[in-house]
């Protein structure tokens, strides 16, 4: 039951930190759990990583559009710089 109790407290320190490397590893091992509390906390906890999963995912997804609108904005289509920075 130690071992389930440390699983836990590890992935909530792995959510808090957003180490979505560490979330991943440690949701492709998680325990046999003992009690329906600790069945339950995982759970809550699993959909949390999720969610904040989708958050980031949407978040860098949104980042790379506006360095695609960027780099448009910037090229021409013989791939030179069209935006004069010259004063």
């Amino acid at each position: 039951m130690q071992e389930n109790s440390k699983w836990l407290e590890n992935f909530k320190r792995a959510i808090i930190e957003k180490d979505f490397i560490k979330i991943g590893d440690m949701i492709n091992n998680i325990p046999m759990f003992e009690t329906l509390e600790e069945n339950k906390e995982a759970l809550a906890l699993v959909k949390e990583a999720n969610y904040q999963t989708e958050m980031e995912r949407n978040h860098i997804l949104q980042e790379m559009k506006k360095v695609k609108k960027t780099k448009k904005f910037l090229t021409q289509k013989d791939g030179e710089y069209s935006f004069d920075m010259s004063f």
